[in-house]
């Protein structure tokens, strides 16, 4: 919506400006006649000097303000770009960092899934122990009974 209303303001300073040049063309027009009513050109030249001289003044005013509102325009142009990078980067990072999140989850399951694993062997080790020791008990019980 800014950059619309940046550029119908940019739209509106060139008919601004279009309307000068049609002003100054219209009284250029007007002094041609206003030539052929005078018999002295001196009138005329004296006329036309002043009457340019008071577009003249009255372009630059126009132009400058024209150029200042161009510039105005460059810089909001410029901010609204700046503003659209930066939500690319913040809508990147936040997908970065959902991604991340994915895969603290998938690890978070493995390191789960690991100790399931590892209790699972710590429960068999135990088991092969004792009976290890049961036949241990049971070696150790023949052997006295061999010698009884």
């Amino acid at each position: 919506a800014e950059l619309a209303r940046i550029t119908d303001d940019y739209k509106k300073c060139e008919e601004k400006f279009k309307h000068q040049e049609q002003r100054a063309k219209k009284a250029e027009s007007e002094l041609d006649v206003f030539k052929d009513k005078r018999d002295e050109k001196t009138i005329v030249e004296d006329h036309k000097n002043l009457f340019f001289l008071d577009i003249e003044e009255k372009y630059k005013q126009d132009i400058a303000k024209l150029e200042s509102q161009v510039r105005d325009l460059t810089e909001r142009n410029e901010e609204k770009k700046q503003i659209v990078e930066l939500q690319n980067m913040l809508g990147k990072a936040q997908t970065e960092k959902d991604d991340v999140k994915e895969e603290i989850k998938l690890l978070t399951k493995q390191n789960n899934d690991l100790q399931k694993e590892n209790e699972t062997l710590t429960n068999q080790i135990e088991l092969f122990e004792q009976a290890n020791q049961t036949a241990l008990d049971q070696a150790k019980e023949c052997q006295r009974l061999k010698k009884d």
